[in-house]
């Protein structure tokens, strides 16, 4: 999983250059953790792996290297999708 959003990054990041005197420009959505039912039942999952509270989960886990410190909608993430189309 890692290693397929730096293949990403790094795709999108080349592409972008190699395109840019075309004018063409090349993007990728990267959110942080997005609320979804497969990051809700997680929750549960790493409280009882790790002895911590939902709200230790949540902001020192997860939210931990996401700079607003929330998560990011799925509504969030299609919007910018439809923008960027």
């Amino acid at each position: 999983y890692v290693a397929a959003k730096h293949g990403i990054a790094g795709l999108t990041k080349t592409v972008a250059l190699e395109a840019a005197t075309f004018g063409i420009t090349v993007n990728a959505i990267c959110p942080g953790y997005v609320w979804t039912p497969l990051v809700e039942k997680q929750v549960p999952e790493t409280m009882a792996a790790r002895g911590l509270t939902r709200e230790q989960v949540i902001n020192d886990v997860l939210l931990h290297a996401q700079s607003t410190k929330q998560f990011v909608t799925a509504e969030e993430v299609a919007g910018l999708a439809v923008f960027l189309a």
